[in-house]
């Protein structure tokens, strides 16, 4: 599985780190390749697959609906994909660590004077580093 979260996050984050946006044929058929590959596991690893990209998308959804501009749509379906990827629960310490990184990534940027208040880098890395 991690070498498939590999090749499905790599276009995602060089998509978002050049043109700030993921497109769906990425995130979407990321998305279905996860569930095809859980439901070929057998029952259990599909309800966990499922349950992660309810779980890592449903968090970062609430995250866009709370922060604006703060977490885009791609965002959202990436986590939904890497969630399903990753199973429940080990999607959530990777959720933790992609939102963490990310905070003290925009933090530090702002800090130095690189990254204007407020400003927004792309979280398709972070998100692939989790």
């Amino acid at each position: 599985m991690l070498l498939l979260g590999v090749i499905l996050c790599l276009p995602c984050v060089v998509a978002d780190l050049r043109a700030r946006i993921i497109p769906n044929r990425l995130t979407l058929g990321g998305l279905s390749v996860a569930l095809l590959s859980a439901a070929a596991s057998g029952p259990a690893v599909l309800a966990d697959s499922v349950l992660g990209a309810l779980v890592t998308g449903g968090v970062l959804l609430l995250a866009a609906m709370t922060v604006k501009g703060g977490v885009g749509g791609g965002d959202i379906k990436m986590g939904a994909m890497i969630g399903a990827l990753l199973g429940f629960p080990a999607c959530l310490p990777a959720l933790g660590l992609a939102c963490a990184s990310g905070a003290v990534v925009g933090t530090v940027l702002q800090g130095l004077g690189v990254l204007p208040r407020p400003g927004f880098i792309p979280f398709a890395p972070f998100l692939a580093l989790g």
